[in-house]
């Protein structure tokens, strides 16, 4: 039945353009979660970043953001921030035009924490990135968010001998300092134990 209110139809009263534009933007935020933009247990901008980088006022954001916490994507603390505390299940990336897409680390980890048996096979240079992501996931196991019954990690580091390939850095032409560090930590840094 159609009414001859302004902003009324058969479905119901149109919302707002502010409502409209909230629910495109925690659309967006969420892609950017689901891409690995803004990871399990990061910050996103703060309201004021994020409306200049989508050119809307502070209460669309807020309402964008209020969004995101109903649903459980982020949770939001005064003077805190709001902080993403859940990612989607990931799936395999379809490629455009026979483009690779990449996949972020911070998903796949994730998504293997949602499991009742936790197995990671992993090989790096070092266990920086590794450390961390896993960080996150204890975090998310304290909290209760996920359960695992069990988890194994196992990581293959490269020998000592011969070194491994590292970047040099623009202030060290010969590279060394990469190779002290890692030596100094037995190849395994930043305290972990082989």
């Amino acid at each position: 039945m159609a009414t001859d209110r302004p902003g009324a139809s058969d479905s119901g009263p149109t919302p707002p353009e502010g409502a409209c534009r909230a629910h495109q933007i925690a659309g967006e935020l969420r892609s950017r979660i689901d891409r690995g933009e803004y990871r399990l247990g990061q910050l996103l901008p703060t309201q004021r970043e994020l409306g200049a980088d989508f050119g809307v006022s502070s209460d669309t954001v807020q309402r964008a953001m209020r969004e995101l916490q109903t649903e459980g994507w982020i949770e939001s603390r005064q003077g805190s921030g709001s902080r993403v505390i859940r990612v989607r299940r990931i799936h395999t990336p379809k490629a455009s035009a026979g483009q690779p897409v990449p996949i972020g680390l911070g998903p796949l980890i994730s998504e293997a924490f949602e499991a009742e048996e936790v197995s990671l096979d992993a090989y790096c240079l070092t266990i920086d990135s590794l450390t961390d992501h896993v960080g996150v996931q204890a975090d998310r196991v304290a909290r209760g968010e996920v359960s695992p019954r069990s988890i194994s990690l196992r990581l293959l580091l490269p020998s000592t001998e011969p070194k491994p390939a590292f970047p040099v850095a623009a202030g060290d032409p010969e590279g060394t300092r990469p190779y002290e560090s890692w030596a100094r930590d037995g190849g395994v840094p930043h305290g972990a134990t082989a």
